[in-house]
């Protein structure tokens, strides 16, 4: 849950003017979430958190799964910017 709340509220830390870190690929709250034992599995939640990170404003990610998070937050910049 407080994974969940820390994750819903990313542009409250981006909006502090401080580099933020989202780290939050293969976590264990994402596995019970989408009932996956293995985190290998995970990469779709994974990259979900990456564009809700993009969204929210945040510059710098952990992955494991490169390529894939980063093709989600190149679509996601894509479109954001496209909303200006």
């Amino acid at each position: 849950e407080d994974n969940l709340k820390l994750i819903a509220q990313l542009r409250t830390f981006v909006d502090l003017g401080f580099p933020v870190l989202l780290g939050a690929s293969r976590k264990r709250f994402m596995g019970a979430i989408c009932r996956e034992n293995n985190p290998v599995g995970l990469l779709g939640a994974t990259v979900a958190t990456t564009v809700l990170g993009v969204t929210a404003g945040v510059k710098v990610f952990r992955v494991h799964d490169v390529k894939a998070n980063r093709q989600a937050a190149d679509v996601a910049a894509a479109i954001i910017s496209r909303q200006k």
